[in-house]
């Protein structure tokens, strides 16, 4: 899996969304996201990861 490149302005708004959202499914896109962009390995599949990270890179 490649890395990705956040702004600060990106990883500042992934943050506060996973900080605050109710939404499940949206708290585990930007956990997916903020782990990637450090490196890290994520907690979900990696089909269900390969499609959030589109979405983000997409701009969904």
């Amino acid at each position: 899996m490649g890395g990705l490149a956040l702004k600060e302005e990106q990883r500042s708004e992934l943050e506060a969304c996973f900080r605050t959202t109710d939404d499940r499914r949206l708290c585990e896109r930007c956990q997916a996201v903020l782990m990637t962009s450090r490196g890290r390995s994520q907690g979900t599949t990696t089909r269900n990861f390969q499609r959030f990270l589109a979405r983000y890179r997409a701009g969904a």
